[in-house]
């Protein structure tokens, strides 16, 4: 399995109330807010309450069978947990614009669907991105989700690629200054002139040398 340097994790849960008070005391030290969701009045908003948050974001569950005359099912709640394990900070707007293109990818929210499901996007810890989404559409449709943990993984990858968060860092370590005609020691892997043993130190050149030219054809005699 891959290793992501951007962690994606998606489940389905039964309560968006109990959700959102799990996850709110998920790192102590750290004052929890909303970074942005399907609405901009709540983001306007200095504080909002988890309950009353979670009944917005209920409440296409309760549309649903008025609309259909179908009752909606269990595990209706949808979350994605982002952790950033590269060792740089994020900044908000790096975490609103991966947001949103996991919202895109995933079907929660396509670009320029104002039917789509509701969402919020939590800051819960310092590392990290929670997004919290009802499977209901807010016309009372199921949203159209197909292999949503795949593409939400994909996107942070793509995020991490676009941004420089992928780049390997290699370990800090002292370069060793040999003497003329000294040479490191292969065991130690982070001796500049390392080789695997058995390997010569020189490896031969095959084929023609690129700064030596070609030798003259000499003309083809007839034997007399």
């Amino acid at each position: 399995m891959p290793e992501y340097l951007l962690r994606c994790d998606v489940r389905r849960t039964e309560s968006t109330t109990d959700l959102l008070a799990d996850l709110h005391r998920s790192e102590p030290g750290f004052a929890p807010y909303l970074l942005t969701a399907w609405s901009s009045e709540l983001t306007a908003q200095d504080a909002i309450v988890l309950p009353y948050l979670a009944r917005l974001l209920d409440e296409p569950l309760a549309l649903r069978k008025p609309r259909t005359g179908h009752s909606a099912y269990q595990r209706l709640t949808w979350h994605c947990a982002i952790r950033n394990a590269t060792g740089q900070e994020l900044d908000d707007d790096d975490w609103f614009e991966l947001t949103h293109e996991i919202l895109d990818v995933t079907g929660i929210e396509p670009d320029d669907d104002p039917a789509a499901c509701r969402w919020a996007a939590l800051r819960n810890t310092t590392d990290g991105l929670d997004i919290v989404a009802t499977v209901i559409r807010q016309d009372g449709r199921w949203a159209r989700l197909h292999n949503d943990a795949y593409f939400a993984r994909s996107a942070c990858a793509d995020f991490a690629f676009s941004q420089g968060l992928d780049e390997p860092r290699w370990p800090q370590a002292s370069i060793t200054h040999l003497r003329p005609g000294q040479i490191a020691d292969s065991a130690n892997p982070l001796s500049p002139t390392a080789r695997p043993p058995g390997l010569p130190f020189t490896t031969p050149l095959r084929g023609r040398r690129r700064d030596r030219p070609p030798a003259a054809r000499q003309p083809h005699r007839q034997p007399a």
